[in-house]
C-alpha cells in the first residue's frame, strides 16, 4: 500500500460490544487449542512475538519455539552444539526495529541469526550477580535489561553489559522499562511506578497517592493519546496520564462504580499482562480471567472463550502469562498452552458464486453491481440483469428476457425503493423481491440511439440523464416524458455551451445540476437556464459527487481527481503533490466516514474528502487486481464497500481495511537431507556433496488465518519441467539429484486465488571427486607437466648442442680477438716500420724526385694499409661488438673523413643506445657500406651538407645518409653503379634492405635487424 499514513487500526466488530451505560459485557468466541500433543513442548509459555518473516516465537520453561502455523521446532539447550541454547528457562522475547529477535535466559542473552538458524550467545555467568528478567527495548544498539536490584544496558557494538541505574530509584526489583516519544522514561518497580525526566534529572512516583498494600509494577504499556497501562500485582491496573502524572486505578477493591470492576467480569486484582490492540483498546489478563478495556470509555468487557469440540475450556490451568496479536489480527494466549482466538469479522469479505464456474469467472459477464436492501445483488453487463444471492451462492441470470434489453447498467435506487437503470435502448424501472424481479417497465428514449452514461435521481424521485450525442436530459416520473437540453434545442442558452457529448451528471443540495462532459464541468444554476462554464481543454470527465460538505468532486481519464468549491467554482487538482499518480479515475463513491472511494488502473483509491489524506488499496492489502474490478459500489443499507471481479464480490469495511486477505512471501522452513536438518541461508546457496541427493524441502506460507486452506505450488528449476501443483501439501522430495547448480521455487496460493511470487532457493549438489573441476585440473597439470618433461628433455638436448655451439663461437671469438691481437702486434708494427723506413729513405734521397714519388707511393700504401688492418682488426675484436662502441667509431671516422673536405658534416644518434650486440662480420659489413656511400657523396655527389643519422626502434637499427647534392641520375649513376649493388648484396645477407631516395640530394636509408 503506499499512502501517506498508516491505517492498520484493527477493529474487533464481534467483541467491541462496549457501552457507556454498560459496564462489563461478555464477549463468546471460538479458538484453536494447542498443547503438549500439537508438538508444544513441556512447561509454561513466558511471552510471545512474532518476528520480521513471520515466525511466530515463544519463550518457555522448557525451551525456545518457534511457530509457523503448522508445526513447533523446539531449541533447547544441546550439549554437542555450540550454538544451541545454555539452559532452557527462556525469561523473555523482543524483536528491534532492525528486525533482530533478542532471548533472555537467567543469565544469558542470545540473538537468533535466521541465516543459517543459529544463536549468538552473550553469556553473563561471572559477570553479574542478579538474574534478569525482562528485555525492556532496544535503542540505539543498546539492550535493556530488567534484573533484580539493576537495570542493565547491553551494548551490541562493544558486546559490553553495564549497570544502568536512575539513583533516584529506591526499590529492590526492577520490572519493566519503557522511553516514550518524549524522552521521558517509564521504571516499573515493586515500589511503584517511576517517571523519570531526563532534562531535569527528577523522579516522581506517581502511583505514591493510591492505597494498597502493595506497588509493585509488573508491566508497562504505551498507549495513544498520551496515555500508559501499568499492571500490578494487587493493586489492579493503572491507567497513567503521561503528561499530567493523573493515574486511575481500577480494582475490586474500589467502591466507584464507574472503576471498579464488575462482579460478572470474575477478574481478579492480580492483573499480569496487558497488550495494546486497537487505538483505544487494551486486553488485560488476570490470573484466570481475560478483560477487554476501553480506556477512553473506561468500561470493561469480559472474554469467555468458547470450547471447540469435548475439550474443557482452560479446566484448571487458566492462568494467562502472555497475549499477543499478530499481523493479521489474530489473538495468540499462552500459558501452559497456547490459544488461538481467530474472529470471524474480517475487514475484507469474500463473497463467491457457487455457480459451475465458467471461462473468465461467474461474474465474468457484468460490469455494473449494487446491493439490495434485502442483501441480495444486481448485476448488470452486455448480456442482462443478474440477481445474486450471496446466501446460497445462486445466481440468476437472463433476466432480460421480461423485457427488451441487450444490456443493463448503472443502478440507481429512488426514494420510494425502486430501482431504475440504464436498458439499452430504454431506461427500466423494477422492484426486488428476493431473488424476483417484479413490476418491470420500460421508457424508451426518444430519437436516434445514444448511449447513456450517467443516470441519478433527483431528489423529486425525477431521473437526470446524460448520453454521449444527447447530452443532458430529464425523466419526469410523474408524467412518464423526456426533456432534451442538447445542441439540437436551441430554445434556451444553455444549449449554446453543454457539450453534447455528456459523460457525467449531479444534482447538488441547492438544486443545481453539474454536468460533466469531454471539454470540462458545467453548472446549471437552479432557474435551468443560466451556465457557469468551468472548461478544462481535454479533462474527459468521468463521473461526479458532492460530499457532505457541499464540495463536487470529478474523476478525469487522465488528470487524477479534481475538486470544486461551489462558493467560487475553484478547482482543486489531487495532483502528485498529494501522492496520487494522474491517471484514469472513475467510479466516485462516498461512504459515511467522509472518505470518497474511487478506481483506478493502479487500485482502489480513498480520499479523506476533510483532511484531503488519500490511500491507494492494492494486492499488498487484499484487493483485487485492479485490472478485474468491473464496479465499486458503496451500500448505504451495510455502510460497507463492494468490488464487482469476473470471479467474486468483495465486501470490505472502509474504516479499518484487515490484512487478511494478504499473503506473504512463502517461508523454506526445513531443508532435510537423509531425514537430517540442513540449515538454510537466504542469500547463500545450499551445498550438498553429490551422495546427499535424497532431499526434501518443507514450506508454508506464514497466514494464521484460514493456513489450512493456503495451496502451494513448486518446481526445481532443471528437474521440474512445469510447475508442481501440490494443493495442500507442503513439502516437496526429490530422489538421486544428478550434481548440478538448482534453483528450487515455491509460490502459494490464498482463498482468492491470488498468488504470491515465488520464494526462491539456490542448491548445489557437487559432483563426484573425478567429475570435479579440480580433478580435471590435476589430469590437465599431469598431462601438461608430462608435456613439459618431453619438452624439457628436447630442450635439454637441444640447449647443449646450443652450448657445444655456443662454446665453439666462444672459442672462434677468442681466436678471433688473439688474431686481432696478432695482426695489431706483428702487422701494424711492421707497418710502422715500413712507413718510418720510408720517411727516412725520402730524407736521404734528396733531390731525387722520381725516387721520392716512389718512397711516397710505398708511404701511402703502407698507410692504405694500415687503415685497412685497424678496420679488420676493428671488426674481429669482439670487446667492439657492442652497438654503442659501433655508432663511436662510425662516427668517428665519418668525423675525419670529411675534415679534409669543404662539405659540413652533421652526425646524429639516439639520445639513448640501447644495450644491443652487433657482430664483428655484421658490423663490418655495414661500416663498409657507409664509408662506400660517404666515399660517393665526396667523390660524386657535389653537396656542401651532408649528415649521418642512426635510429633503433625495437630491434631494427636504421641508418640515414643524407646529402644535397646533384642526386643520382642515368648519366653518372655507372660512376658508382657498382657501389650500390655492393651495399644491397652486403645488407641482403643480413636480412637488411637499402632504400633510395632522390629529392634535392641523395637520402640512403640501411635498415636491418640485430
Amino acid at each position: 500500500m503506499r499512502s501517506i499514513a498508516s491505517y492498520r487500526i484493527l477493529l474487533f466488530i464481534v467483541f467491541l460490544l462496549v457501552s457507556y451505560n454498560t459496564f462489563c459485557q461478555s464477549i463468546n468466541n471460538q479458538y484453536t487449542f494447542y498443547t503438549t500433543k500439537s508438538g508444544l513442548p513441556d512447561g509454561q509459555i513466558t511471552s510471545i512475538i512474532q518476528d520480521s518473516t513471520g515466525y511466530l516465537w515463544l519463550s518457555t520453561t522448557n525451551g525456545l519455539v518457534r511457530f509457523d502455523g503448522h508445526s513447533f521446532k523446539i531449541y533447547g539447550h544441546n550439549a554437542a552444539d555450540t550454538n544451541s541454547l545454555l539452559e532452557n528457562d527462556i525469561r523473555s522475547l523482543f524483536v528491534d526495529s532492525n528486525g533482530r529477535l533478542w532471548i533472555l535466559a537467567f543469565k544469558t542473552l542470545y540473538l537468533y541469526h535466521p541465516d543459517g538458524d543459529w544463536l549468538e550467545h552473550f553469556n553473563f555467568r561471572g559477570i553479574i550477580d542478579n538474574s534478569m528478567g525482562k528485555i525492556s527495548g532496544v535503542e540505539n544498539d543498546q539492550v535493556i535489561i530488567t534484573a533484580q536490584k539493576t537495570l542493565y544496558k547491553f551494548d551490541v557494538k562493544q558486546k559490553k553489559i553495564a549497570v544502568f541505574y536512575h539513583e533516584g530509584v529506591h526499590c529492590d526489583f526492577f520490572l519493566d522499562y519503557k522511553k516514550d516519544d518524549n524522552g521521558i522514561e517509564w521504571i516499573g518497580t515493586d515500589s511503584g511506578l517511576v517517571r523519570y525526566e531526563p532534562a531535569t534529572n527528577k523522579h516522581i512516583v506517581v502511583d505514591s497517592i493510591i492505597p494498597g498494600r502493595d506497588h509493585t509494577i509488573s508491566s508497562i504499556t504505551l498507549l495513544t493519546d498520551g496515555y500508559l497501562l501499568a499492571t500490578t500485582f494487587y493493586n489492579g491496573i493503572y491507567l497513567v496520564n503521561r503528561t499530567t502524572n493523573a493515574v486511575r486505578q481500577f480494582s475490586n477493591e474500589k467502591n466507584d462504580a464507574h472503576s471498579r470492576l464488575n462482579v460478572a467480569c470474575q477478574m481478579n486484582d492480580s492483573v499480569f499482562l496487558v497488550s495494546r490492540f486497537a487505538a483505544n483498546n487494551a486486553f488485560i489478563s488476570g490470573n484466570t480471567q481475560l478483560s477487554f478495556f476501553n480506556w477512553h470509555s473506561k468500561t470493561f468487557t469480559d472474554f469467555n472463550p468458547s470450547p471447540l469440540g469435548n475439550e474443557r475450556s482452560l479446566e484448571d490451568k487458566r492462568k494467562i502469562y502472555a497475549i499477543f496479536r499478530d499481523r493479521e489480527g489474530i489473538i495468540w494466549l499462552a500459558g501452559l498452552h497456547l490459544i488461538k482466538f481467530d474472529f470471524d469479522a474480517f475487514d475484507i469479505n469474500i463473497i463467491p458464486s457457487s455457480e459451475k464456474k465458467r471461462k473468465g469467472g461467474p461474474f465474468d459477464l457484468y460490469s455494473n453491481l449494487y446491493r439490495c436492501k434485502d442483501g441480495h445483488f444486481l448485476l448488470g453487463g452486455l448480456f442482462g440483469l443478474g440477481v445474486y444471492d450471496p446466501v446460497t451462492g445462486r445466481l440468476i441470470q437472463n433476466h432480460e428476457k421480461s423485457f427488451n434489453s441487450t444490456f443493463i447498467g448503472i443502478f440507481r435506487e429512488d426514494i420510494n425503493g425502486g430501482m431504475w437503470c440504464y436498458s439499452r435502448p430504454n431506461i427500466l424501472f423494477f422492484t426486488v423481491k428476493k431473488n424476483n424481479i417484479e413490476n418491470v417497465k420500460e421508457y424508451h428514449i426518444p430519437g436516434n440511439f445514444y448511449e447513456v452514461s450517467d443516470l441519478k435521481p433527483d431528489p423529486k424521485g425525477n431521473l437526470l440523464l446524460t448520453a454521449f450525442g444527447k447530452g443532458f436530459f430529464r425523466f419526469d416520473i410523474t408524467t412518464k416524458t423526456f426533456s432534451f437540453l442538447n445542441l439540437n434545442t436551441i430554445s434556451k442558452p444553455i444549449t449554446k455551451i453543454i457539450d453534447s457529448n455528456a459523460t457525467a451528471i449531479c444534482k447538488d443540495h441547492t438544486g443545481c445540476i453539474w454536468v460533466g462532459t469531454g471539454k470540462g464541468v458545467y453548472k446549471i444554476e437552479k432557474d435551468g437556464s443560466t451556465v457557469n462554464t468551468l472548461l478544462l481543454p481535454d479533462y474527459n470527465i468521468t463521473d461526479l459527487i458532492e460530499d457532505k460538505h457541499r464540495i463536487i468532486w470529478f474523476s478525469t481519464w487522465d488528470h487524477g481527481i479534481g475538486r470544486i468549491n461551489p462558493v467560487n467554482d475553484s478547482i482543486t487538482f489531487m495532483s502528485s503533490q498529494y501522492g496520487l499518480p494522474s491517471c484514469w479515475f472513475w467510479n466516485l463513491n462516498i461512504d459515511d466516514q467522509d472518505n470518497l472511494w474511487a478506481l483506478s488502473r493502479i487500485g482502489v483509491v480513498k480520499i479523506n474528502t476533510t483532511s484531503l489524506h488519500n490511500e491507494i488499496y492494492t494486492g499488498e492489502e487484499g484487493f483485487p487486481d485492479p485490472l478485474e474490478i468491473r464496479h465499486i459500489h458503496y451500500s448505504q443499507y451495510t455502510g460497507l464497500l463492494y468490488l464487482l471481479t469476473p470471479n467474486a464480490i468483495f465486501e470490505i469495511d472502509g474504516k479499518n481495511v484487515n490484512h487478511h486477505n494478504k499473503i506473504p512471501e512463502t517461508s523454506i522452513t526445513d531443508f532435510l537431507v537423509f531425514d537430517k536438518e540442513k540449515a538454510i541461508f537466504k542469500e547463500h546457496p545450499i551445498h550438498l556433496n553429490y551422495n546427499e541427493n535424497f532431499i526434501n524441502i518443507q514450506f508454508t506460507c506464514l497466514l494464521f488465518h484460514s493456513n489450512n486452506q493456503i495451496k502451494y505450488a513448486y518446481k526445481m528449476d532443471g528437474i521440474d519441467e512445469n510447475w508442481v501443483y501440490c494443493n495442500l501439501k507442503r513439502n516437496a522430495s526429490y530422489t538421486n539429484l544428478p550434481p548440478g547448480n538448482y534453483t528450487f521455487m515455491v509460490k502459494a496460493q490464498n482463498l482468492e486465488g491470488i498468488w504470491n511470487k515465488p520464494t526462491l532457493l539456490s542448491i548445489i549438489i557437487a559432483p563426484p571427486y573425478w567429475q570435479t573441476w579440480w580433478f580435471y585440473v590435476v589430469e590437465a597439470i599431469l598431462g601438461i607437466a608430462f608435456i613439459i618433461w618431453v619438452v624439457r628433455l628436447y630442450t635439454g638436448m637441444k640447449l647443449d648442442r646450443q652450448k657445444n655451439e655456443i662454446e665453439k663461437l666462444l672459442a672462434v671469438s677468442r681466436e678471433r680477438t688473439r688474431i686481432a691481437s696478432d695482426m695489431h702486434d706483428d702487422l701494424g708494427s711492421g707497418l710502422t716500420s715500413i712507413r718510418l723506413l720510408s720517411e727516412i729513405a725520402n730524407l736521404k734521397a734528396g733531390s731525387d724526385n722520381a725516387a721520392k714519388a716512389e718512397i711516397a707511393k710505398i708511404a701511402k700504401s703502407a698507410n692504405t694499409l694500415s687503415e685497412h688492418l685497424r678496420e679488420i682488426i676493428w671488426a674481429m675484436n669482439t670487446k667492439y661488438d657492442k652497438l654503442e662502441d659501433f655508432i663511436i667509431y662510425t662516427r668517428s671516422y665519418a668525423g675525419s673523413y670529411f675534415d679534409d673536405s669543404s662539405i659540413s658534416f652533421h652526425f646524429n644518434r639516439p639520445a639513448i643506445i640501447p644495450e644491443m650486440m652487433v657482430s664483428g662480420e655484421l658490423r663490418r659489413n655495414i661500416f663498409l657500406c657507409i664509408k662506400e656511400a660517404l666515399n660517393n657523396i665526396v667523390k660524386h655527389s657535389q653537396a656542401t651538407e651532408a649528415s649521418l643519422t642512426f635510429n633503433v626502434t625495437g630491434h631494427v637499427l636504421t641508418i640515414e645518409i643524407k646529402d644535397n647534392g646533384i642526386g643520382i641520375n642515368a648519366a653518372v649513376s655507372n660512376k658508382f653503379g657498382n657501389g650500390l649493388n655492393t651495399m644491397k648484396e652486403r645488407l641482403n645477407k643480413f636480412g637488411g634492405k637499402l632504400e633510395i631516395e632522390v629529392n634535392g640530394g641523395t637520402k640512403l636509408i640501411f635498415k636491418i635487424s640485430i
